[in-house]
């Protein structure tokens, strides 16, 4: 028997009539769903077009329910996942440690400097985030072929944390590579205007 629970955190978009009436039509669905189209198909038991249809339909409409992000923020909350302010990913203490979470340098391709090396001419990309610190040096602009890509090292390494405080005192937040997020609607999204890094 399924019970109606409000969420005390949200305004209910739906009347309880409308919730209860769905309800009582899931309570027909088996809770072998998954499996049990996955047999109808592994062995070879759909007998038409029609059947194949209603098939392609269930897993469109399943796709579609799983990436809800009223559906993500339920099932983040229901096994014990948390959001990281860092790198915006969700996981769990569990399999939380010191490399878990990782950002990248970011570069703006759009700005170069040519310098002459060994190897012959190369194009230089200072990252946006930390400057000079992390330069990607390319043989040919627009190529692809970076000289020096498995060295360039990370912009940030460290644990995830659902901590903002945490985060800030650390300095990793600047406003480029690693941003500050709100929650929108069930789902992250990260500030494009970061008023602390308003100067970059």
């Amino acid at each position: 028997m399924f019970h109606l629970r409000r969420n005390s955190t949200q305004r209910p978009m739906l009347n309880a009539s409308i919730i209860k009436s769905r309800l009582r039509r899931t309570q027909r669905l088996p809770r072998t769903l998954q499996d049990d189209v996955a047999t109808l198909l592994s062995e070879w038991r759909i007998t038409s077009k029609d059947e194949l249809k209603a098939v392609d339909q269930f897993i469109q409409a399943s796709a579609a329910l799983v990436n809800l992000p009223s559906f993500v923020s339920m099932k983040i909350e229901q096994e014990g996942r948390k959001h990281c302010v860092v790198c915006h990913a969700s996981y769990k203490e569990t399999d939380n440690h010191d490399q878990a979470c990782i950002i990248p340098h970011l570069f703006d391709k759009r700005i170069w400097e040519e310098m002459d090396d060994w190897e012959g001419t190369l194009f230089n990309y200072k990252s946006v985030c930390c400057g000079s610190a992390a330069t990607l040096a390319e043989l040919e602009r627009g190529s692809g072929n970076y000289v020096n890509a498995a060295k360039e090292g990370r912009c940030f390494v460290g644990w995830h944390t659902d901590n903002v405080d945490f985060a800030e005192d650390d300095e990793v937040y600047n406003g480029m590579s690693v941003r500050r997020c709100r929650y929108e609607g069930g789902k992250c999204v990260t500030l494009e205007h970061d008023p602390l890094h308003a100067d970059h």
